[in-house]
């Protein structure tokens, strides 16, 4: 009966497929495979992750630019995309370098993909007020963790994987997820004339892996213009003293053997005004 269940999910999915793929270029209907291009293995993963949500085809945008809002935010139809063209076509701009050898940037992107479905699929048991299939730990600071991920990946991919195969994508991805949000955040990606600034999705996607509620982008770090201060430095004070006591009785005779002793004071004086420092010989 599951088995039944199953496959009468996986032949709505695929309807849904391609009928967002005829009606939207967000989305190309077909299998992912390791030959395609980046740009359609953007849009097959994101058809991937739309054709579970059983959105009728008629209602998506039908292009990127149709996907951002007036307030600069992205639709859901075009979050992934926006974050594949970041990750695979763009170059990551906005991200610094890191040692070591670079992760698999498309296996990122399906771990994204992979807590988008988890997230909606999360969502939907709470409306219809469904028990998950179990309860999380209450050590557990992540609300997707690499168990989770492990779980449902044969269900998304038709493969499956160890919770270990996550531990360095979830590393990566906490760390790739907030410089694209940032990176939305300085205004500079604009698709159709329109600039778009927020994700909440991917935004969500964070949070997730993260366990912590609001995580704001990380900003890019700018320098502090430096202030050049002239230098001031204390007065001196010189005492003028005799190499001997014969030569003090000498110089000052007896009436002047007891007073103190002259001291000499220096002191830098501010330049008067438009005054030019001479650089160089004389």
């Amino acid at each position: 009966m599951t088995s039944a269940k199953r496959t009468r999910a996986q032949i709505a999915r695929e309807d849904t497929a391609r009928k967002l793929a005829a009606a939207s270029a967000l989305f190309e209907h077909g299998e992912i495979t390791g030959e395609m291009t980046d740009q359609s293995f953007i849009l097959r993963l994101n058809t991937l992750v739309h054709a579970r949500r059983h959105k009728g085809a008629h209602k998506v945008p039908k292009v990127l630019a149709d996907a951002i809002r007036s307030d600069k935010e992205a639709k859901p139809e075009a979050e992934l995309v926006l974050f594949g063209h970041w990750l695979l076509l763009d170059g990551r701009p906005g991200m610094g370098k890191s040692p070591g050898q670079p992760p698999d940037y498309r296996e990122i992107m399906k771990c994204v993909a992979a807590c988008l479905v988890e997230i909606t699929k999360r969502e939907d048991r709470k409306k219809h007020q469904l028990k998950t299939r179990h309860t999380p730990r209450k050590s557990r600071k992540a609300d997707i963790t690499k168990h989770d991920l492990s779980d449902c990946w044969p269900d998304i991919f038709n493969e499956a994987r160890p919770p270990r195969f996550f531990d360095s994508r979830l590393k990566s991805m906490r760390r790739l997820l907030p410089a694209y949000l940032a990176h939305l955040n300085s205004r500079k990606v604009m698709h159709g004339g329109k600039t778009v600034t927020k994700s909440p999705e991917i935004q969500a996607v964070l949070e997730a892996i993260t366990g912590k509620a609001d995580v704001q982008p990380s900003q890019p770090q700018t320098t502090a213009p430096i202030t050049f201060i002239p230098a001031a430095p204390a007065p001196i004070t010189i005492s003028l003293d005799y190499f001997s006591s014969a030569q003090k009785i000498e110089h000052r005779g007896p009436a002047g053997h007891n007073m103190p002793l002259s001291t000499l004071r220096y002191m830098c004086a501010p330049p008067p005004p438009n005054a030019m420092t001479r650089v160089g010989g004389f």
